[in-house]
């Protein structure tokens, strides 16, 4: 799949999961990661994975701001099935509204 497809279904995502749960997320890309955020809160960093058709999560720690991908105990971790969707559902539990 190549990177301008994967992004557009990554924008879809985030929109759809807007419109259908009333949130804010937004998403945005550099190099190989997508940033997801809601309003001015710094949820993740996904790394889409070609091999596995999967979103690898990054959770933002406030505490010594920065992304950590070998963090995985925080609420939601068990929301993360590889999806943006999934992602989202997590970081409403990471940092709730």
């Amino acid at each position: 799949m190549n990177k301008k497809l994967i992004k557009k279904e990554a924008q879809d995502s985030v929109t759809k999961y807007n419109k259908i749960n009333k949130t804010q997320y937004t998403i945005r890309f550099r190099a190989q990661f997508a940033y997801l955020n809601r309003g001015s809160t710094q949820i993740g960093r996904l790394k889409y994975d070609e091999a596995t058709k999967e979103w690898d999560f990054a959770v933002y720690k406030y505490s010594n701001n920065a992304y950590d991908p070998e963090e995985f105990m925080f609420p939601g971790y068990e929301l993360l099935d590889g999806t943006i969707e999934g992602a989202m559902q997590a970081g409403m539990k990471i940092y709730p509204e």
